[in-house]
């Protein structure tokens, strides 16, 4: 059974939206209507204004355009059970959207006053919107947000500018411009043309597949700069470099391996190994090549005729 609760509140400082007349300095319009917005948990109520001319409605409802003044909102699942009723008493301003919650539950009404904010960007409006953590999305968007102060991150989709991330107040409907900085700027990294592998800055994974040469978007600075050959032909680069923009920057790298190339000059094809490694097949007066690292290796052949022994040989 649900408790029976008359909850009276007054709002004395909730403006928002529903606006006719644009206010340049505010990027706000002004009226003298308001919104309502009843709602109930659980579902089902039936919520009315008095005063209003409009007829009792289910919650959700909304109530556009309601002149400025003073209103008793009723909410109520049985009309004839007053332990199912809960009334509130709102002061509705220049401006305002009221949402207003009556939890049964809790036998009390909820008041969450929200503004409208229309968030802008002169820079770039391709980028993701997170406000306290959930994203929105690209720009414009207009988002209705509480009182109080909200974690506002934009990661624009131009490469140049950095993150927008700052905590933002939020007290009244307003346009709000995401001013972006230019952080980055153009680096070219160059590599020997054998090379190719995955390029990282400060941990940060940079360029996945960089050979030749690459051009991408740094913040200028004291960056360790580390290079991961995919080929295993050079050794990993490590190095802490100071970015300047417009940086051409040649990495150099030391060779971990070089290219060897075994000839078979015996009458029969066989089987190459280098180290215990099989290298596949190798034809009669054919030849295969391959990258492998300085010093001592055993290379051999197995004959794919058995009265042959292997060839085996040891090369520095």
């Amino acid at each position: 059974m649900l408790k029976s609760k008359v909850v009276e509140i007054s709002f004395k400082d909730s403006q928002i939206q529903a606006r006719s007349d644009y206010n340049a300095d505010k990027g706000v319009t002004t009226s003298t209507t308001g919104t309502i917005i009843l709602e109930s948990r659980p579902l089902g109520a039936t919520s009315k204004i008095i005063g209003r001319q409009e007829k009792s409605k289910p919650t959700n409802a909304t109530y556009s355009f309601v002149p400025l003044g003073t209103y008793v909102t009723e909410f109520y699942f049985n009309r004839n059970k007053s332990d199912e009723f809960l009334s509130t008493e709102i002061n509705l301003k220049e401006g305002d959207t009221i949402r207003l919650l009556a939890d049964f539950y809790d036998g009390k009404i909820i008041n969450k006053t929200e503004y409208r904010v229309t968030f802008i960007s002169a820079e770039d409006e391709l980028g993701i919107l997170t406000i306290d953590d959930q994203k929105y999305g690209k720009l414009p968007n207009e988002i209705f947000l509480p009182v109080g102060n909200h974690h506002i991150v934009y990661e624009p989709s131009i490469l140049k500018y950095g993150t927008f991330d700052q905590v933002v107040h939020i007290e009244e409907s307003q346009l709000y411009k995401i001013n972006l900085k230019v952080e980055r700027f153009p680096v070219t990294f160059l590599l020997p043309e054998d090379a190719q592998g995955e390029l990282y800055s400060d941990g940060n994974l940079l360029v996945g597949s960089l050979s030749g040469k690459k051009t991408v978007w740094m913040k200028p600075g004291s960056h360790k700069i580390e290079f991961i050959s995919s080929n295993q032909r050079y050794k990993t680069f490590s190095s802490v470099m100071n970015i300047s923009p417009e940086d051409q920057i040649w990495l150099p790298l030391e060779r971990d391996k070089y290219l060897i190339t075994i000839y078979n000059q015996t009458p029969f094809s066989g089987k190459i190994s280098v180290n215990g490694v099989s290298q596949g097949i190798l034809q009669q007066n054919k030849s295969v090549s391959m990258y492998t690292s300085l010093g001592k290796h055993t290379i051999t052949l197995n004959h794919d005729n058995a009265e042959y022994e292997p060839i085996k040989r040891i090369y520095l």
